[in-house]
């Protein structure tokens, strides 16, 4: 399996990124310096400039109450997750698995999951919403889009947590849906190789 990243909850509406009445100002940041591989993101809000092991964009922003991660990564292809099985998986049911929640959800369901296409390449996209019974973790929207490209797979993922799961499940319809969507078209990947 690809390792994943670190994963952070968050929600962009207190941040000021997202509102139900306002319209988020974005801005296109270069990846790596280059001008063939970049991402929109909130115009507010600033890239970080400490990134783990593969990661290649991360951005924080919070609130008192709520916070949001989006971030970006390359996965190399090992023997046992190849090009062509990464291709057949985001292509199935299988890219749902970018989007299970963290570890003690009580339930999670499926927002969205679809396959898709970035920068010429294989993609899939998900989204879940989960719950955690002890109350001691927020309610989460997980969003994943997996994008097999020959340099390996790109995996953008966000995650936005709420204290009030029917204010995400709202927040979901009205603004951080279009948000999450807005990232995953803005996102081009370089033409060649990393």
């Amino acid at each position: 399996m690809l390792r994943r990243t670190r994963i952070v909850a968050a929600l962009l509406l207190a941040a000021g990124c997202v509102g139900a009445d306002a319209q988020v100002t974005w801005k296109t940041v270069p990846i790596g310096g280059r001008s063939d591989f970049s991402i929109d993101m909130p115009a507010k809000v600033d890239p970080e400039t400490k990134l783990d092991p593969g990661e290649l964009f991360v951005f924080f922003a919070s609130s008192d109450d709520d916070d949001v991660i989006c971030m970006l990564s390359l996965n190399a292809y090992t023997a046992d997750v190849t090009r062509e099985k990464a291709i057949a998986g985001v292509g199935s049911d299988r890219r749902d698995t970018f989007c299970s929640g963290d570890d003690g959800a009580k339930d999670f369901d499926m927002l969205e999951s679809k396959a898709a296409v970035n920068s010429g390449y294989p993609a899939g996209i998900c989204a879940s919403i989960s719950t955690n019974p002890s109350g001691k973790k927020p309610a989460q929207i997980a969003t994943a889009m997996v994008v097999a490209a020959p340099a390996g797979v790109y995996d953008l993922q966000c995650h936005i947590s709420a204290d009030d799961q029917d204010d995400l499940d709202f927040d979901w319809a009205d603004t951080l849906g279009d948000f999450a969507h807005h990232m995953q078209d803005s996102l081009k990947l370089p033409a060649r190789n990393y």
